[in-house]
């Protein structure tokens, strides 16, 4: 009798939490704090009813891959979601969630950030699993289809910090204990007495996101790298973002830098550095 009491609650669970009716697809989707798991970037989607994204759609930051459901549309079918993209903005290293909203004036094509999405009725017309496989509110859950550029960032700022999670990227050369920067990986050195730094031959002007230029939005982005010895960028990541698809924007300019390599003795030698990449509207 115990464990047909608790089979019945466990179903009964589960029955509350589904997605089968328009006001429980509501609850669960109006003006949340969603992301597109896959970072898509075209803004007409289309998903059959496992959850698999049909046809093509070229991938995006995923500063830029957020989402406000706002309308929600139940057929017999299919699912219809319309809604808005949302960008994430940073500051002190805290992002900002901020709706592509079009703003008179500023954006060049009104229409380019409202998305709307179809998703084909499952066999039980339980939405649940769809959802989950599509959406996500945790950008820690974003992480594997991060670039590598983001991943150290991901690492300490998107995780939750606990003295096990700072051990693990002590270990891979992120942190020291307690959240400090890790010394240099082996054969890299840090500028300094004896070294001579490498210098800027080539500084290419990065491009703006069209999101950013949209919304004139301006910043500094810390970029780290390596020079290597014949002055080329090595490991490009992000250090401190700005947002709106203007980070890979400047990890695409740095690693088009050209330097006269980093000497030690007057011998060439691997260096670590930090650049700022400056966005400012005229």
């Amino acid at each position: 009798m115990r464990c047909l009491l608790v089979l019945l609650l466990l179903s009964s669970a589960a029955a509350t939490n589904a997605q089968l009716t328009k006001a429980e697809l509501e609850s669960r989707l109006l003006h949340k704090p969603l992301y597109l798991r896959g970072v898509w970037r075209n803004d007409r989607l289309s998903f059959n009813a496992v959850g698999k994204l049909q046809g093509i759609s070229a991938p995006t930051s995923f500063t830029l891959s957020g989402i406000e459901i706002l309308k929600v549309k139940l057929e017999p079918t299919k699912l219809r979601l319309e809604g808005r993209r949302v960008g994430l903005q940073f500051e002190n290293d805290i992002a900002h969630r901020v709706p592509l909203t079009p703003r008179k004036g500023l954006l060049s094509s009104p229409n380019d950030e409202h998305i709307r999405l179809e998703i084909e009725r499952p066999q039980a017309g339980d939405y649940t699993l769809l959802l989950d496989a599509i959406f996500t509110e945790s950008l820690a859950d974003l992480m594997p289809s991060m670039p590598d550029e983001w991943q150290t960032y991901a690492n300490t700022h998107f995780v939750n910090r606990t003295p096990d999670a700072d051990a693990a990227q002590a270990d891979v050369g992120l942190l020291k204990p307690g959240g400090e920067p890790a010394l240099p990986p082996p054969g890299v050195l840090d500028a300094g007495p004896g070294v001579t730094p490498p210098v800027a031959l080539t500084v290419p002007e990065p491009a703006y996101s069209q999101a950013a230029r949209d919304f004139r939005l301006a910043g500094i982005v810390l970029v780290g790298l390596e020079i290597g010895q014949q002055g080329e960028p090595i490991h490009v990541h992000i250090l401190r973002p700005v947002g709106f698809g203007l980070d890979e924007r400047a990890i695409e300019a740095v690693e088009r830098y050209k330097f006269q390599p980093a000497t030690l003795q007057g011998k060439p030698v691997v260096v670590r550095l930090n650049v700022e990449v400056n966005f400012r509207i005229f």
